[in-house]
């Protein structure tokens, strides 16, 4: 995963989480006044482009999960939008800068603390990779470290949620909690036209290798969880430089894991990969795999 700091800070709002973020506090909420409603823009079925997808694509799945989050997120419906698919999209925009949705924050796995995260964009305006700071307090309340992250998504929109990976050298056991801060560097000019979607998976363990046109499991069993993506280029521009996020959420809305697919490039002509590209995400730990197959995936796509 990549951790590039961001060096423009946007926005500052600092939340005290008890470590691993078991126990969330009360989401701030704006005045009526501030708040508009959300741009149609992102609506899959509002943009001008050729052959638009279907418009049920923006519905609920069948079986909606429900979240303990503030009324102004779209908590309880897994959206599908261009660049994005999963919960957390704001539908209400509240000028009050980075939020650190702290009803997602998933405790990290090893000896030295660690966090998974959602922050969310709440400006009126387009920002770039979100930097999440968090200070490590001891029992007492005193500072005893630090720990950061960035996510890799170049332009996130407004009421956009990105996943962030947080990482310390601090032992968990003498985090008692942390003060979260957030920062974002300005947008870049990417392409967020784009649509993915989960065309297999396979669990990791002694089962039949998997064997499509894009991917073939080698070697003896265990074989690997695998998850086959497809993301489609639903823009006019000729796009081959795509970039897939993946974060996993658990039932009680938590974000268990992050990480990123890897694009399948062999045997494709420019043509195909400017039509639309295969990923693939693929972990031989074995705790990271059944977390990865029993929990709900969330993309981000871009192409540069």
């Amino acid at each position: 995963m990549r951790r590039t700091f961001a060096p423009i800070a946007l926005a500052v709002l600092a939340a005290t989480l008890t470590a691993c973020g078991n126990a969330p506090t009360s989401p701030v909420q704006a005045a009526p006044s501030e708040a508009t409603q959300s741009p149609a823009v992102r609506d899959l079925t509002d943009l001008e482009i050729p052959n638009p997808p279907d418009p049920g694509m923006t519905q609920a799945p069948a079986e909606p999960r429900n979240y303990d989050v503030d009324t102004m997120s779209a908590q309880d419906t897994y959206g599908l939008y261009y660049g994005y698919s999963g919960p957390w999209y704001s539908q209400l925009q509240y000028d009050r800068g980075i939020t650190v949705l702290d009803q997602s924050v998933g405790g990290g796995s090893g000896k030295t603390w660690g966090a998974f995260l959602l922050a969310r964009n709440d400006t009126l305006k387009d920002v770039g990779r979100i930097t999440i700071t968090a200070t490590l307090l001891d029992g007492k309340g005193d500072q005893i470290g630090q720990a950061s992250g960035t996510s890799p998504v170049p332009d996130v929109r407004p009421g956009e949620p990105v996943a962030v990976s947080l990482t310390s050298d601090v032992p968990i056991d003498q985090v008692a909690s942390a003060d979260y801060g957030a920062f974002a560097e300005a947008p870049s000019a990417v392409q967020r036209t784009l649509t993915v979607e989960q065309l297999q998976t396979a669990p990791y363990g002694d089962r039949a290798p998997l064997k499509t046109d894009w991917w073939t499991d080698t070697g003896q069993a265990p074989y690997p969880f695998v998850s086959l993506l497809f993301v489609k280029n639903v823009s006019k521009e000729s796009l081959t430089n795509d970039h897939v996020l993946v974060a996993w959420f658990n039932k009680n809305g938590r974000v268990d894991m992050v990480s990123d697919a890897t694009a399948l490039t062999e045997g494709r002509t420019p043509e195909q990969l400017a039509y639309g590209q295969e990923f693939v995400v693929h972990e031989d730990d074995v705790t990271a795999a059944d977390v990865m197959l029993n929990s709900q995936p969330m993309y981000w796509v871009w192409a540069e």
